[in-house]
């Protein structure tokens, strides 16, 4: 399963009439940002007998990596780098270019975590 900012999928999304994508972003134990749903990591955790953990914010990255889960939790800089790639693929569609809309869930919601991503933002905007 591609993420929709893959390299592989981001020259089929302006064909398709796509221009907005949404994602959901959450912290490890380290603080590290992720990409995608964090009661589905806790639910696959659950699932593989890791039981000990009840917070998104608890697990660990190299838990995550342990269960090769990684693929299906990216590091939110490497898909705002995929982002920025996208856009540039963007430039010959007339069409406004996309957005992302990043929604921090639980320990994510920090100031330090929205200085980064402002901070990444204005480096896609920059190009």
């Amino acid at each position: 399963m591609n993420h929709p900012c893959s390299p592989s999928a981001d020259h089929v999304v302006p064909s398709q009439g796509v221009f907005c994508f949404d994602i959901d972003v959450f912290s490890t134990a380290e603080g590290l940002l992720l990409v995608g749903r964090p009661s589905d990591l806790i639910e696959q955790l659950h699932s593989l007998n890791h039981t000990n953990v009840s917070n998104v914010h608890e697990v660990p990255w190299k838990t995550i990596k342990a269960f090769s889960l990684e693929w299906r939790y990216p590091i939110l800089l490497d898909i705002l780098h995929a982002f920025k790639t996208a856009i540039h693929r963007y430039h010959g569609y007339h069409h406004p270019p996309p957005a992302l809309l990043v929604e921090l869930k639980g320990q994510a919601m920090s100031h330090q975590s929205l200085a980064f991503i402002t901070q990444q933002s204005q480096m896609v905007n920059e190009g």
